[in-house]
């Protein structure tokens, strides 16, 4: 009998005896650690790490997205969730979404397709976001350094641009026909030729540079996240 290798994927183990940020993309737990440097806090750290992944994970997290956070105070023992997720936008109604016939079915969740994909795709589809106005009350409950500092990391990840890796890659890949569907999807998440930005494979990897990302991450850090919420009256 032979027998058949195994890929084994192993991390080294990060250990710390101050403080910790955990996220799956490494540029945007280090947007909380350097929070936590600079003297900042856990929610500093958190809200840091939050909007960072939004930059270098469009496919899973963005401003235009839920989130939700868990809140321990370790000299009361109280305990706090603020709640995230959205709403819908006081205009929506059913009639803008035609459903299809019971065995079509679109989205991650499989539920009833619509006309046009309209529930997927398209103007119609966004709610009202719930983790910029998430964040910034839990910056103004607990937030220890400035608004504007604590967003400065995803500021700079959006305007200089990161190194995209395999995942990065693989999730575009998968979202391809959909990306190439929207003119500014299309420039910013590939390359000039079409092709998705590729990680490092013996040369330097693609750079995702997402200037009107970071315009808007300006905006919010000077103005607050009431300039999001002006484009959902």
């Amino acid at each position: 009998m032979g027998t058949r290798s195994r890929w084994l994927i192993d991390k080294s183990e990060a250990t710390s005896s101050t403080g910790m940020v955990s996220a799956m993309q490494p540029h945007a737990a280090e947007a909380g650690a350097e929070m936590l440097r600079k003297g900042g806090n856990a929610i500093d750290a958190a809200i840091a790490t939050v909007f960072a992944i939004g930059v270098v994970e469009p496919y899973m997290s963005g401003l235009g997205g839920i989130s939700f956070l868990v809140y321990r105070d370790a000299s009361s023992g109280e305990t706090v969730c603020l709640d995230g997720s959205t709403i819908l936008p006081r205009a929506m109604r059913p009639e803008l979404f035609e459903l299809l016939g019971e065995d079509q079915r679109s989205g991650m969740y499989g539920w009833r397709a619509t006309k046009g994909n309209a529930a997927e795709e398209g103007w119609l589809t966004p709610a009202v976001p719930g983790m910029p106005g998430m964040a910034a009350e839990a910056h103004r409950r607990w937030g220890k350094l400035a608004w504007d500092e604590v967003l400065a990391p995803a500021i700079r990840l959006a305007e200089e641009g990161f190194e995209v890796d395999h995942y990065f890659t693989s999730m575009t890949a998968v979202s391809y026909r959909k990306l190439q569907k929207v003119d500014e999807a299309r420039k910013t998440f590939s390359n000039a030729d079409g092709a998705p930005l590729a990680p490092a494979m013996g040369s330097p990897g693609d750079l995702l540079k997402q200037p009107d990302l970071a315009r808007t991450l300006r905006l919010i850090a000077r103005d607050g996240v009431d300039v999001i919420y002006t484009l959902f009256p």
